[in-house]
């Protein structure tokens, strides 16, 4: 294992176990979450230099494969309990996200109407310039988002607004030493990851597959509404329950929500609310281990991985890494280079944070629809694909109004975009249809088909 402090390689460290045993360093991958940590190192400086607030920390494995990277927020010297005259520094580490706040942004404005991926495509190419960046996984939306201007301290209120426009996620993880790659998609998008978790016993093997340990599937009910009152600064008002609503038991679940934004950004905001929220849904923790350095680059914060699990009622089901932690492997006796992830699956509950607004739990694209009355619902579903490589997926995008209302949409336009893993061939492609019809409390669906590429997984996003 090998540790660099901005850039330079420590050498002749010695830890003890009770030091390694206390490193836990989480990684956040959704909605700008920062994920901390707590790395120990043994001595009162660190090759003679004390921590500085910043001070960027690396982990390698002994063959140079990529671990971690974080960075130092809050930092104490203490005595080591095992070793009362020895001294030890502990670091209260923060992620790679940490890049995506603590930027001065001022006056960042747009006169006009514009689509959320140029709105990101900008703000990373003006905001995160200093960076080596890969782009490659943000992803593209034609969602226009409202005239306005911005001021914080870096991407709180642009992601905040994206969120509540697209239902994307935006998030940074590392590729090596000061080298990040951004994410840009929808929340339930990931690469592929390169083990798979199974509780049936012939599966497991260690290598590929293993075991998940002390698995619990969490359904948090803290933010449902299952009916949203929307009001803006002049008054206008957006109303309605969300397709799957949650009644149980009688309780209620409504909100009252204001928003400074406009009528057709109100609708929007309403929608993705109702899309996301309106019903409880779990999320899954588990740990796995031990493994070795290369298994644990084959599970990036962010990636999907396979999973079977009975305590979840799971089967071969993709679930995404929304956060991984990791911690040194002691089964008894401290192994420095056998890990254990902690991972949390599938989709957490969206609550405000450092980086966010307020969002749902799931995410799906907005209904931009113009209407100066009070409607109830009118969605778009977002289908999850995975055609093998060259056949062809037909895609399907419902609209319906729940409440049986009379609510006229004539000649209105469906933009699909369809976008595959960047290895894909095609990574972004528009198809559009004519939907000449009234809908009244009918179901109107309009199909297209997309040809897989060598990915394993594709999203279609929709949008009016």
């Amino acid at each position: 294992m090998k540790i660099y402090r901005n850039g330079s390689n420590i050498t002749g460290l010695k830890f003890s176990d009770h030091q390694l045993s206390a490193w836990s360093l989480a990684e956040a991958a959704y909605d700008g979450q920062i994920g901390t940590g707590t790395l120990v190192l043994p001595g009162i400086d660190v090759g003679g230099v004390k921590p500085v607030a910043g001070d960027r920390y690396t982990i390698l494995g002994d063959d140079n494969t990529f671990l971690y990277m974080g960075f130092v927020a809050d930092h104490h010297t203490q005595r080591n309990p095992g070793a009362p005259l020895e001294y030890e520094l502990l670091l209260d580490m923060v992620d790679t996200n940490r890049q995506l706040i603590g930027r001065e942004l001022h006056d960042y404005t747009f006169a006009t109407d514009i689509p959320a991926g140029t709105l990101m495509s900008n703000f990373i190419s003006t905001y995160l310039s200093d960076l080596t960046l890969d782009t490659s996984h943000v992803w593209t939306s034609l969602v226009p988002v409202a005239a306005q201007t911005f001021s914080g301290d870096g991407i709180t209120n642009v992601l905040a607004q994206l969120i509540m426009y697209t239902g994307y996620t935006a998030f940074m993880v590392g590729l090596a030493d000061n080298s990040f790659a951004i994410h840009w998609h929808p929340l339930a998008y990931g690469i592929p990851a390169g083990l798979s978790i199974s509780d049936v016993a012939a599966d497991v093997d260690g290598v590929t597959v293993f075991a998940p340990q002390l698995p619990i599937a969490n359904y948090i009910s803290t933010d449902i509404k299952n009916y949203v009152y929307g009001v803006n600064s002049v008054g206008y008002v957006v109303a309605g329950g969300g397709p799957n609503q949650h009644n149980n038991g009688g309780l209620r679940w409504q909100a009252y929500l204001m928003y400074g934004v406009n009528a057709d950004s109100l609708t929007t905001y309403v929608n993705t609310v109702l899309d996301t929220q309106a019903t409880e849904s779990a999320n899954y923790t588990c740990s796995i281990g031990p493994l070795t350095e290369e298994q644990v680059a084959l599970v990036p914060p962010g990636s999907d991985i396979l999973v079977t699990c009975g305590a979840w009622g799971l089967t071969g089901s993709y679930e995404r890494v929304t956060q991984r932690t990791l911690r040194i492997a002691n089964e008894g006796q401290i192994a420095p280079n056998h890990w254990y992830l902690d991972l949390q699956l599938a989709m957490p509950q969206r609550q405000p944070t450092a980086a966010t607004g307020y969002g749902g739990t799931g995410g799906s694209s907005g209904a931009l629809i113009d209407m100066s009355l009070v409607v109830d619902h009118v969605g778009i579903t977002q289908t999850d694909l995975a055609p093998a490589v060259g056949e062809q997926s037909d895609v399907s995008l419902w609209l319906a109004n729940i409440a049986n209302q009379k609510v006229p949409i004539d000649g209105v336009t469906i933009y699909i975009s369809v976008e595959t893993d960047p290895a894909g061939g095609t990574d972004y492609s528009v198809h559009d249809a004519s939907l000449v019809t009234d809908i009244f409390g009918s179901v109107s669906t309009y199909m297209t088909h997309v040809t897989a590429g060598p990915s394993t997984r594709a999203r279609v996003n929709g949008s009016l």
